[in-house]
């Protein structure tokens, strides 16, 4: 194998999908057929399975396409890809990545990049990403801490952490709306909300902006 990445694309139609990335220079398949092309993309057919598991070198690149059933990214990755009908989505640390989910919960400890994710309905939870574009129909958004973020849902409660000079646009149609900057924060602050509270305790400025508007539901953006 090149010094390049491993690049492993997983198909499951109903099951679980457990991936681990570990410091190893293997790959190992649990359950459904697997084929390696000319390029050395691995890819893995769940097939009727109602399991699949790999163990894969840390850094690898992972794209997974599931009807139903939990996907489960364990480790460090490269660039992961997931989109699911429906079912929970978990993943550990990855450079970037990608999610399309109609059901489920879609849970990201660390993106140093940009995490995109985009659901139907369920909540979104991003531990912290490089920036974050979120876009959910139904389900709250919540983000520990973030370089930046685009944020549009139809309804659910928002509450989103920042780095300083960070750009937050955040569009929502139901739902409070929080976002948390560091103390000594001056954000450029736009809020609009055409029914609910606003308020924002940072003194104004050009560190950084933060840009929301809601039709119903509170604003609250701080700095502390």
């Amino acid at each position: 194998m090149s010094g390049d990445p491993q690049r492993i694309m997983v198909s499951s139609r109903s099951g679980r999908v457990h991936v681990v990335a570990r410091p190893r220079h293997d790959v190992v398949v649990r359950g459904g057929d697997s084929t390696t092309d000319a390029a050395g993309v691995l890819t893995v057919d769940g097939g009727p399975s109602d399991r699949v598991e790999i163990e894969c070198p840390e850094g690898t690149h992972v794209t997974v396409g599931a009807s139903s059933g939990r996907v489960v990214l364990d480790g460090s990755f490269g660039d992961v890809r997931v989109t699911t009908s429906s079912g929970r989505v978990e993943i550990g640390r990855a450079v970037s990545v990608d999610v399309r989910s109609a059901s489920g919960a879609v849970v990201v400890d660390d993106c140093a990049g940009e995490c995109r994710v985009v659901a139907t309905s369920g909540r979104i939870e991003v531990g912290r990403a490089g920036s974050l574009v979120a876009d959910n129909g139904s389900g709250r958004v919540v983000a520990g801490r973030v370089g930046g973020a685009v944020v549009h849902t139809g309804s659910g409660r928002i509450r989103i952490g920042a780095d300083a000079s960070s750009s937050l646009t955040v569009r929502s149609v139901s739902g409070a709306v929080e976002v948390d900057l560091p103390v000594g924060s001056t954000p450029a602050v736009h809020v609009v909300s055409t029914s609910g509270r606003t308020r924002s305790e940072c003194a104004p400025g050009t560190d950084g902006a933060v840009d929301i508007e809601t039709v119903t539901g509170r604003i609250d953006v701080r700095c502390r």
